[in-house]
């Protein structure tokens, strides 16, 4: 028989059709998905010994859906390569993130993404997208992502970053590395793989020809697009077309295309990415960091293009990264109303309509036939909380760390800020250890020294 779980006592925010927020609400899930959604006392008689989630008066959700990041930086974060001060986002890239991970070991593949998916659980992420890169160890690196998210019970969609940069052979073990991932994913209905791609910079014809190959008859690709200028204009000296047109030549422009970034897209790619129904994530905190440009959102949303909203390796707060985003947004365009409905339309429905597309089932709202996906966060309201008022509740109110209660597919995975699933303390003591293991050996090679 199927466990049933009910969540009550607070307040429903459904980001159902009607985006109906229910005070004194609750949510009835069963098995898997959710089976009915209303006001107490007008929902028929709940089940006899159901589990009961008192939500003490906080706010019942959808998790949040993630559908850009990098679990490789949970084992980076406040690392300094000794003496280097990198001169832009592409030195950036190619003396840092590029040397690191050319350092990362399989248990170290294993570390990060248990840490990493432990901060999505305890931020009230629930669907995480990874697109996950180890030139030190490729194959079986994405064996350690899925085996430490079914260990914590995270629906995830997972990739290996395919490029050029470490060789052709190398390149070849990440697309099979992709090619596994999606054959292993298959019965797994919380787990998805994709080919990952890292930028048309790094990957010539004959790799992107491998990868088509390869895909037999999957359609699924997740890729950084124009997320600085020297990518399109690469494209552009070298293959004499945008990277969208490249892309499409080799079929890999599609409705199950993930487009990271897509800073510098201009109106034609746009039009060709609205015309082959392919998604766009934004990552704004991240372009901020990197000293790039922002998304262009108004072109994105005006253009009804399925646009997202993601962290790109910033962690798993999406109520602070949104706040950053909504700054980002009214000081670019000088525009004190731009942002504040189509963010939350990216937060809410387009990360949404991505993880749907590419799960193939129904995710991001507390409605009856969903997956049981739900969230509760302590927020006590200080004024009137409702339909017109929640996004800006949630936006100047709540940070991810608000959340309490964590479920996925109808699996508790933590209540009432306990992990259930996982051993909070014995994860966090092991990246520590392998971070200091991977700085250490980072370092050495950068001074000179004897790896270890």
């Amino acid at each position: 028989m199927e466990e049933i779980n009910i969540f009550m006592n607070g307040t429903v925010v459904t980001r159902d059709d009607a985006n109906r927020v229910i005070k004194d609400g609750v949510v009835v899930c069963q098995g898997d998905k959710i089976r009915s959604v209303g006001k107490r006392g007008e929902i028929p008689e709940l089940p006899q010994g159901a589990n009961i989630i008192d939500a003490k008066g906080g706010l019942i959700m959808p998790g949040y859906i993630n559908p850009h990041s990098h679990a490789y930086c949970s084992l980076v974060r406040g690392y300094q390569i000794p003496g280097f001060v990198p001169d832009g986002f592409m030195d950036n890239l190619r003396n840092k993130w590029w040397f690191v991970d050319g350092q990362f070991t399989i248990e170290q593949c294993r570390s990060m993404a248990e840490v990493s998916f432990l901060e999505a659980v305890k931020n009230g992420v629930t669907t995480e997208f990874d697109h996950h890169a180890s030139y030190g160890a490729v194959t079986g690196s994405l064996a350690q992502f899925s085996e430490a998210a079914e260990q914590i019970g995270l629906r995830t969609c997972l990739c290996f970053e395919v490029s050029d940069r470490a060789g052709k052979e190398a390149a070849r073990q990440a697309v099979n590395e992709n090619i596994r991932c999606i054959k292993e994913a298959k019965p797994n209905p919380i787990r998805k793989g994709m080919m990952g791609l890292h930028a048309s910079f790094t990957l010539s014809d004959e790799t992107l020809a491998y990868a088509a190959e390869r895909m037999e008859s999957e359609n699924a690709y997740h890729i950084h697009i124009a997320e600085c200028r020297e990518d399109e204009e690469d494209c552009q000296k070298r293959y004499a077309c945008s990277i969208t047109k490249r892309l499409e030549r080799f079929g890999m422009l599609g409705e199950k295309t993930l487009i990271a970034h897509g800073v510098y897209l201009d109106g034609e790619e746009l039009s060709l990415i609205k015309e082959k129904n392919a998604m766009v994530v934004t990552n704004p905190e991240s372009n901020m960091n990197n000293g790039v440009d922002m998304p262009p959102w108004e072109e994105l949303c005006r253009r009804n293009i399925i646009t997202g909203f993601g962290m790109d390796g910033f962690g798993h707060d999406v109520p602070t990264v949104w706040r950053i985003g909504n700054a980002l947004y009214k000081y670019k365009t000088r525009d004190i109303n731009s942002g504040w409905t189509q963010l939350p339309e990216m937060i809410f429905e387009g990360n949404a309509q991505i993880a749907s597309t590419i799960f193939e089932t129904k995710i991001g709202k507390l409605q009856k036939g969903y997956q049981a996906d739900v969230i509760v966060v302590d927020y006590q309201p200080p004024t009137p909380l409702d339909e017109t008022t929640v996004n800006a509740h949630l936006l100047f109110g709540t940070g991810g760390k608000d959340t309490v209660t964590t479920m996925c597919n109808g699996r508790l995975l933590m209540k009432d800020r306990r992990m259930l699933t996982t051993d909070e303390e014995k994860i966090e003591a092991e990246s520590r250890k392998q971070a200091e293991k991977l700085w250490r050996h980072c370092n050495m090679i950068r001074t000179g020294g004897e790896a270890v």
